[in-house]
């Protein structure tokens, strides 16, 4: 851990001068809005970071039994962002008696043992004075995610892509928003290939451990229940990891996924003030979703079909009840009443939700021949239909 804490810092610098120092034509140029927020977010950064690293550490000393927690098959929901990978996540996540999964305030608040026993017992202090102080962060949650309810619906008390637990190392590929330089991300983005292999051990030994401690917190008898698009290009170095893995991966046509995730993705953009250099960004942006598709495709036909599945969106939403149990009963799970219950209530509000958004390729410059001729091998293992009508 010493050595993974030293180059983290060390990569957390390097960052930080690039950002002020080389981004001179990079998509993450210094402009006067990027560089207001840089003055604000790296200091945060840096505490922040460094109080959880300061509570690893305090884990070590004060609840070091974690290290001796069993990861049992634990399940990775892989696949492109816009897949379906959300609403399958949640739908797991209600199987409370199986899995247990990282929620977002978990993930960015208290990462460590100690700070979640410092949240639960302020928790318990608070419920013990009425509420009011839950009832207000509750508040604040909603109103600061309000942009984003029906683009992303994100919450501090949801479950979210624990790809960022890898913040405190600097190798999370959502700092690609933060930092998008391709020279210090583009490893990130085809991590099993591109990245050395200490470097792969080092990253895993780290997310292994804070699985751990997640599931030191909230049962080591639990399964680790995983979602992050992120981890498709991680597949062999997480079963190298946990080698009794299971891993469902959401597919869905480019055609599709595409226009979704680059609206997204420009909200995320326009908010980190970073420079659209449209061919560039474009360039960047079909590269990233492609190795996304890629990972899943190269690793799984490798693998015994009782450690993974392929979950099609479109069965997903017309038929989520039916989709959890069929997988279930290929990895060998059985499925109790409360979570069909559970399950069968989800469906029935699936069925009444009708999107209100309706994306389009050409206003992010991506026609249907270019997406055609960028992701051929995608069209071509999936069986999608190649006609924009048609899909």
């Amino acid at each position: 851990m010493f050595r993974i804490f030293m180059q983290s810092y060390a990569r957390f610098a390097r960052l930080v001068f690039y950002s002020f120092f080389r981004s001179r034509g990079t998509l993450g140029e210094l402009g006067l809005r990027r560089f207001v927020l840089l003055c604000f977010v790296v200091p945060l950064l840096f505490v922040s970071q460094s109080v959880h690293w300061l509570c690893f550490l305090a884990d070590e000393i004060l609840f070091s039994a974690y290290r001796k927690v069993k990861v049992r098959e634990p399940l990775f929901i892989v696949g492109v962002p816009r897949s379906g990978t959300t609403f399958f996540h949640r739908l797991l996540s209600g199987d409370e008696g199986r899995f247990t999964t990282m929620t977002l305030g978990e993930i960015y608040l208290a990462p460590s043992i100690l700070e979640r026993r410092i949240f639960q017992g302020l928790g318990r202090v608070d419920a013990a004075l009425g509420g009011f102080g839950r009832a207000a962060v509750e508040s604040l949650d909603r109103r600061f995610f309000r942009n984003l309810r029906n683009l992303h619906p994100q919450s501090l008390f949801l479950p979210d892509e624990d790809d960022q637990v890898l913040f405190p190392t600097f190798h999370s590929a959502s700092l690609a928003l933060l930092f998008p330089f391709e020279s210090e991300m583009a490893h990130l983005m085809r991590f099993d290939e591109a990245a050395r292999p200490a470097l792969r051990r080092d990253v895993m030994f780290f997310y292994r451990r804070m699985v751990q401690r997640h599931l030191y917190v909230h049962g080591p008898d639990k399964r680790y229940l995983s979602k992050s698009p992120a981890f498709s290009v991680k597949l062999r170095s997480i079963r190298e990891t946990f080698p009794d893995v299971r891993v469902v991966c959401n597919v869905r046509s480019p055609y599709e996924c595409i226009p979704s995730m680059a609206s997204l993705g420009k909200f995320y953009w326009d908010t980190f003030g970073n420079r659209l250099y449209e061919h560039e960004y474009r360039r960047q942006f079909l590269e990233i979703s492609h190795s996304f598709y890629q990972g899943p495709m190269r690793v799984l036909p490798e693998w015994p079909e009782d450690q993974c599945a392929v979950l099609p969106y479109a069965e997903l939403v017309a038929q989520p009840r039916a989709c959890v149990e069929a997988i279930y009963a290929r990895f060998g799970w059985p499925v109790s009443g409360e979570f069909r219950e559970f399950l069968a209530g989800q469906e029935r509000r699936e069925q009444r939700y009708k999107s209100k958004h309706v994306y389009s390729m050409e206003e992010h410059g991506i026609s249907h021949a270019l997406l055609l001729d960028h992701m051929r091998d995608v069209f071509d293992f999936y069986g999608f239909p190649t006609h924009p009508d048609a899909a």
